[in-house]
C-alpha cells in the first residue's frame, strides 16, 4: 500500500512538472506585439514617411496622411487629435489606409495620432504632428487702376492685404506687388521698383516719387503647383527652379524693349496672365511664396481684375 501510494505521488508529480513546462513555453511563444502602424505619405509625398512625422502646412490645407498597418485581428483604437479623438474601437484591416485632416483653425504644433491593436496582443502607433510655417490666401482679387483711385491695385504678400494707390502712398513700403493691364501684353503683375514710368502710364506719377519701392522677384513656376504637399523650403526650391529670363519665355517674363515702354529688371514683372498659371515669387524681405492665377479679365481703356490665391513662408 506504501509503495502504491509513493508510486502515485511520483506520478503526480511529474505529470504537475510536465504541465508547468508546457505553459511556460506556450508564454514564451506569445508575440510581444503583432500590430504595427506607420505613415506611409503625405498628399502622395512618400518622402514624409516614419513613426512621429512632422508636418507642415498652411491654415486651411487638406492633408491627406496614409498609413500602412501590419498585424492580425487589428483594432483601431485611437484616431484624432488628443483633443477630439473620434470613435470607439473597430476591426480594421492590414495595409494601407487613408486618413484626411483638415487643418483650418488647428494649432500649430498639435498632434494627430493612429492607434491599432491586435486582440492576438500588443498594439502599435503613428503620430503626425503639424507645424504651421506657411500662409495661405484665397480669391485675393487685384483690380486695374482706374482714375478715379478706387480700385485695389497693390498687395502686401504677407498678410494678403489690398490697397488703392491713396493707401498705398500712405505706406508704400508694405506694397510688394501691384496689377495692371499693359497695352500689348495684358495683366501684368509687378513690383513697385519697376512700375511704369510713362508720363501717361497708369499710376506711374503716384509710384515714381515713393520713397520706398519694393523689388519684389516674380516668375513662372517650372513644375510646383499650389495643391502640392509644400514645406518653406520647397517654395524656395520651386523659386529658385522657375524661368528667370526673358530669352527663355517671353510669354511671361517681359522684355522692356518688345512691351509697350516696360523697361528695366525683368525679373520683378510678369505678363500676359492667364488662368491656371503658376508663379513663384520672392519679396524683398526673402520670403518665397507659390501663386496661381484663378482668373484674369481685361478690357477697355486698360480696365481689369486679376483673381490669384498663393501661399507663402510665415
Amino acid at each position: 500500500m506504501k509503495n502504491t501510494l509513493r508510486l502515485f505521488t511520483v506520478a503526480a508529480g511529474v505529470a504537475a512538472m510536465a504541465f508547468v513546462s508546457s505553459c511556460s513555453k506556450k508564454d514564451d511563444a506569445a508575440p510581444s506585439s503583432n500590430a504595427t502602424v506607420t505613415v506611409a505619405s503625405v498628399n502622395g509625398n512618400a518622402t514624409v514617411n516614419g513613426k512621429n512625422v512632422s508636418v507642415e502646412y498652411a491654415d486651411g490645407d487638406t492633408l491627406r496622411v496614409r498609413f500602412t498597418k501590419g498585424g492580425s485581428n487589428l483594432l483601431r483604437s485611437v484616431k484624432g487629435f488628443s483633443s477630439t479623438t473620434v470613435g470607439a474601437e473597430s476591426p480594421t484591416q492590414v495595409g494601407d489606409t487613408t486618413f484626411t485632416i483638415l487643418t483650418s483653425g488647428i494649432a500649430s504644433g498639435s498632434t494627430w495620432k493612429l492607434k491599432v491593436r491586435s486582440t492576438s496582443g500588443g498594439a502599435d502607433s503613428a503620430i503626425v504632428t503639424l507645424n504651421k510655417t506657411l500662409s495661405r490666401y484665397q480669391a485675393t482679387i487685384l483690380t486695374a487702376p482706374l482714375i478715379d483711385n478706387t480700385s485695389k491695385t497693390f498687395i502686401t504678400l504677407s498678410t494678403g492685404a489690398t490697397w488703392t494707390i491713396i493707401q498705398a502712398g500712405n505706406s508704400p513700403g508694405a506694397v510688394d506687388l501691384g496689377f495692371a493691364v499693359g497695352n500689348t501684353v495684358g495683366g501684368i503683375l509687378m513690383a513697385p521698383d519697376n512700375w511704369f514710368t510713362g508720363t501717361t502710364e497708369p499710376y506711374a506719377a503716384e509710384v515714381g516719387p515713393w520713397a520706398t519701392k519694393k523689388a519684389t522677384q516674380i516668375w513662372l513656376s517650372s513644375g510646383a503647383k499650389i495643391s502640392d504637399y509644400l514645406t518653406a523650403s520647397d517654395l524656395a526650391s520651386a523659386f529658385n527652379a522657375g524661368t528667370a529670363g526673358a530669352s527663355t519665355n517671353t510669354s511671361y517674363v517681359l522684355s522692356g524693349a518688345a512691351n509697350a515702354g516696360l523697361s528695366g529688371r525683368v525679373n520683378s514683372r510678369v505678363g500676359n496672365l492667364t488662368a491656371g498659371s503658376t508663379l513663384v515669387f520672392k519679396t524683398a524681405e526673402g520670403k518665397h511664396g507659390l501663386m496661381v492665377i484663378n482668373s484674369v479679365m481685361t478690357g477697355t481703356g486698360r480696365t481689369g481684375e486679376i483673381n490669384v490665391s498663393y501661399k507663402i513662408q510665415q
